[in-house]
């Protein structure tokens, strides 16, 4: 099953930060040991 891109610019992942940014595909539905789920990717721009 190949990967699904999800480009929309609503966030439903519901996330605000500001510190937090997201590249242009921010997320992707993928087959993970035999579940469909959905994954977010994002860069946090300090070092907690």
């Amino acid at each position: 099953m190949s990967a699904i891109t999800c480009n929309n610019i609503a966030n439903p992942s519901g996330i605000t930060d500001e510190t937090i940014s997201f590249p242009k595909t921010w997320c992707l539905t993928q087959l993970i040991k035999g579940v469909l789920s959905t994954c977010y990717f994002g860069t946090l721009s300090y070092t907690p």
